[in-house]
C-alpha cells in the first residue's frame, strides 16, 4: 500500500465499504443508547452540585450562573432524547437514521463544553465541563479521524481564546492544554481503527458463514436472508448443475471435480452477476435473476454461461472430454416467499426433466401465481 493511501486510510479519507458505514452506525446507535443516560446523570450531579456550592439564590439570580445552568438543563434533555431516538432506532433495526443525531448532538454537546467552562474560567475554575464533552463525544462515539481532529481543533481553538480574554495562561498552562487536544484527538483516531478493524473481523465471519468456501458463490444459509429483497418483481429462477459429475470424481479425483465446480461457478457468476448465483448442494447450482428482461436476454446469458464454463475447463482442468450443463428454469413475477420457492421447485423438475431426456439442454416455463 501506497504512502499516500496509508495516510487516507489513517484520516478516514478512503472509500468505506458499505459494511463498515453500517458496523459504525450501529456502534454509534448502541453507544448512543448508554451514553445519553450517563451524560445525563453525570450533568444532573454537576447541576445539583453547583445549586449546593454557589447557592440557590446566586445561581438563579446571577446572569452568569443562571445562563449557564439553563444550558446544563439543555444538555440534559437533549442528552434524553438521543438515547429515546437511539433506542427506537435500534429496536426498529434502523441505526442508519442516528447518523444526523450523532453528528448534531457531538456539535452541540462540544459547543456546551466551551461555553460552560469558559463561565467557570471566569470563577477560576478548572475546565472539566470542556474536558469532559470532549473526553465523552470525540473518544466514546465512532467518527473519522480526519472529522475528530476538525472538531477537537475548532472546540479546543475556541475555548482557547475565549479562556485567554478572561484570564492569563501561563506557559505551563498552555503547553498541558495543547498535551490534552493531541490526547484526545490520538484516542479519536485509535476507537476509529479499532472500531474498523472489528468490523473487518465481523465481515470476514459474515462471508464465511453466507459464502461458499470452494466456489466463492452464496450458500443456502445467505438465500435465506435474501428472500424478502427477491419477492415482489419478475424472476427468472434457475437451477443447473454439471452433467454426469459423478463419472468425472470418480475418473479424475475430487480434486479435478473442485477444479470443475470452481470454473463452473466461475462461468455462472460472469453471466449473471455474484449476488445472483448460489450454490445449493453439491453439483447443482441456483441463479435467481431480475436483471434479465426477456426470454431471449436469459437465453443469450445461459450461452455465455456454458462458454464461460467451457473456457474455464480448458484453462484450469485436466479433462479430456469437457463435461456438458443442463438448465431448468421458471420465469414470472414472485408475491411472496412461498411463490419464490414454489418457483425454484418448479425450475428443478424442470432440470431433472432435461437431465432424464437431452443432456445438456434447456427447459422452462412461465410462473402461475399461487398466493392471493
Amino acid at each position: 500500500m501506497a504512502l499516500s493511501q496509508r495516510i487516507k486510510r489513517f484520516l478516514g479519507l478512503d472509500e468505506l465499504s458499505p459494511y463498515f458505514i453500517a458496523y459504525m452506525q450501529r456502534t454509534n446507535a448502541n453507544l448512543a443508547v448508554y451514553a445519553g443516560v450517563a451524560v445525563a446523570c453525570i450533568e444532573l450531579l454537576l447541576l445539583v452540585n453547583t445549586m449546593l456550592h454557589k447557592g440557590m439564590y446566586d445561581a438563579v439570580t446571577n446572569r452568569l450562573n443562571r445562563t449557564h445552568g439553563i444550558t446544563q438543563i439543555a444538555f440534559i434533555v437533549v442528552s434524553l432524547l438521543l438515547t429515546w431516538k437511539a433506542q427506537r432506532a435500534t429496536k426498529q433495526g434502523r441505526t442508519s437514521e442516528v447518523e444526523l443525531p450523532v453528528a448534531a448532538y457531538i456539535v452541540f454537546a462540544m459547543s456546551y463544553g466551551v461555553f460552560n467552562s469558559w463561565i467557570d474560567a471566569l470563577y477560576g475554575e478548572p475546565p472539566l465541563t470542556f474536558i469532559f464533552c470532549s473526553v465523552a463525544c470525540t473518544c466514546v462515539f465512532v467518527m473519522p479521524p480526519v472529522g475528530s481532529l476538525l472538531v477537537n481543533s475548532i472546540a479546543f481553538t475556541v475555548f482557547f481564546l475565549l479562556s485567554n480574554f478572561s484570564a492569563t495562561f501561563s506557559g505551563n498552562t498552555v503547553f498541558h492544554y495543547w498535551v490534552g487536544w493531541i490526547i484526545v484527538c490520538f484516542v479519536s483516531m485509535l476507537r476509529y481503527q479499532e472500531c474498523r478493524n472489528g468490523a473487518t473481523h465481523e465481515q470476514r465471519l459474515h462471508d464465511a458463514s453466507e459464502l461458499d468456501e470452494l466456489t466463492g458463490l452464496r450458500n443456502r444459509r445467505s438465500l435465506r436472508g435474501d428472500y424478502p429483497k427477491l419477492v415482489n418483481r419478475d424472476l427468472f429462477v434457475v437451477m443447473c448443475d454439471i452433467d454426469n459429475f459423478k463419472g468425472v470424481n470418480d475418473t479424475y479425483g475430487h480434486v479435478e471435480g473442485d477444479h470443475v465446480l470452481k470454473a463452473f461457478g466461475r462461468g455462472i457468476e460472469s453471466a449473471f452477476g455474484h449476488d445472483n448465483c448460489y450454490r445449493y448442494g453439491g453439483d447443482e447450482f441456483l441463479i435467481i435473476s431480475h436483471s434479465c428482461k426477456s426470454l431471449a436476454e436469459f437465453r443469450q446469458r445461459v450461452a455465455l454461461m456454458r462458454i464461460n464454463f467451457a473456457t474455464n475447463m480448458r484453462a484450469e482442468c485436466k479433462i479430456e472430454a469437457l463435461p456438458t450443463s443442463s438448465v431448468g428454469y421458471c420465469s414470472g413475477f414472485a408475491k411472496s416467499e412461498d411463490d419464490l420457492r414454489a418457483m425454484m421447485h418448479i425450475a428443478d423438475s424442470n432440470l431433472y426433466d432435461v437431465k432424464r431426456s437431452t443432456k445438456g439442454g434447456t427447459r422452462g416455463e412461465e410462473f402461475q401465481a399461487i398466493s392471493s
